[in-house]
């Protein structure tokens, strides 16, 4: 079954990158969590369209809304073109400035400090899948990555986890907090920010790929 995300209420985020031109990337769900994209060009994907992130300085910004903040459950999934196995940031939420104990939810191909793992943060807390990503895909080939966060309002009382989900495959499931805690940040593509920052622009461990 293929999902339609203008019509399904649980999908609160869908880009495709269909536009032309232009610096934003309209979201297809029913939510309009529309991003500024910052330097990144439209180019071919596997399907239709993708996003180019030079690992440089390219970012997609969306700005925070009460649908992409998520307290108790979240599925991200993204279809990846990795081109250089570099630290970096696929995608992360939190207040810019702060430090990482704020995050809501991230997805990290390579952490920045060892163990230099396939890893999440939810809500401030690292979880690694226990991978080198760049074991399980091949550089310059696409992947679908992402993870599934349940939250014990959900799994039950002290059963909160997140799976780590690679090719339609789940590869790990580690225990996670038993909830998400708003704090209202701003949702980033390609980058991550570090304690300090003044904005999305003052970004780090960017990401180089489709």
């Amino acid at each position: 079954m293929t999902l339609d995300p203008a019509k399904d209420s649980s999908c609160v985020l869908a880009l495709d990158w269909a536009e032309p031109s232009g610096s934003t990337a309209y979201d297809r769900s029913q939510y309009g969590n529309n991003g500024t994209i910052y330097g990144a060009i439209r180019t071919k994907g596997i399907y239709s369209n993708a996003i180019q992130l030079d690992g440089i300085d390219d970012f997609i910004e969306i700005a925070n809304s009460p649908s992409i903040t998520i307290n108790n459950a979240i599925t991200i999934l993204l279809w990846v073109y990795w081109s250089e196995s570099t630290a970096c940031c696929l995608l992360q939420k939190k207040v810019i400035g702060t430090t990482d104990s704020s995050m809501e939810y991230s997805i990290i191909p390579k952490f920045w400090s060892s163990p230099y793992n396939y890893l999440t943060i939810i809500n401030g807390t690292v979880i690694s899948s226990g991978y080198y990503l760049e074991d399980l895909i091949n550089l310059k080939e696409w992947s679908l990555i992402g993870i599934r966060y349940v939250g014990d309002a959900i799994a039950g009382s002290g059963n909160a986890h997140v799976d780590f989900v690679l090719n339609d495959k789940i590869i790990s499931t580690k225990p996670a907090p038993a909830s998400i805690t708003n704090s209202g940040g701003t949702l980033l593509i390609g980058e991550h920010t570090s304690y300090g920052a003044t904005s999305p622009l003052n970004g780090n461990c960017y990401f180089n790929g489709l």
